[in-house]
């Protein structure tokens, strides 16, 4: 799954909408709908997204990484 979809389906566990998530983050509402078609974001706008998600940037960043906790990541394999 690749950083399109995860953020999206983050939105969505939270029932969120793209509105409401967006503004939670402060991160304006075009920005987010692009995030979530096919953009990467900045570094700044991408710790918000893993801050207000609690998710590591493993799991955002890396399509093959399916796990949100820390605790079980192995980084630099």
């Amino acid at each position: 799954m690749n950083f399109h979809e995860k953020i999206k389906l983050l939105r969505n566990e939270l029932g969120l909408t793209q509105e409401q998530a967006s503004k939670k983050m402060t991160i304006g509402i075009t920005s987010l709908k692009n995030y979530e078609k096919d953009k990467l974001p900045d570094s700044q706008q991408l710790k918000k997204i893993k801050e207000f998600y609690n998710v590591p940037y493993e799991y955002l960043l890396n399509d093959e990484c399916n796990t949100k906790e820390t605790d079980n990541l192995i980084i630099g394999e």
